[in-house]
């Protein structure tokens, strides 16, 4: 895969919204002409990292889903209807469920956006 990069800190370079490329280097802030640019293969640069995170991107989705199943799970549990428990309200049943779901969710969130985060610094520190 090609990309362009700039021809005096050899940064990686990506077309705007507008679908063109900027007038100067992101990270030098050199003015560069699309023609000067550098026309590199990604395994021709030593420290390209590509943009997204894999780890991030797993513990995003596993951070979803303990929230979406711990909210399930409370509702089973909660709607289950035997005769010893019937002094206590249906919702109080489902609630650490839901709670230790909720938590244990946002913490996988959490973690992925400082991994995320720290990777974009990173990025930007190349």
């Amino acid at each position: 895969m090609k990309i362009k990069a700039c021809p005096f800190c050899e940064a990686t370079i990506t077309k705007n919204e507008s679908g063109k490329f900027p007038e100067f280097c992101p990270d030098c802030g050199r003015e560069i002409n699309p023609k000067e640019m550098l026309s590199l293969d990604t395994k021709e640069t030593l420290n390209y990292v590509s943009p997204s995170n894999t780890i991030a991107s797993i513990l995003k989705g596993l951070g979803w889903t303990t929230i979406i199943l711990g909210f399930i799970i409370g509702i089973v549990v909660a709607s289950n209807n035997d005769s010893y428990l019937n002094s206590a309200p249906f919702w109080l049943l489902g609630l650490p469920y839901w709670i230790g779901g909720f938590i244990s969710g946002l913490f996988m969130l959490g973690f992925a956006e400082i991994i995320n985060l720290l990777h974009q610094i990173n990025l930007k520190m190349k």
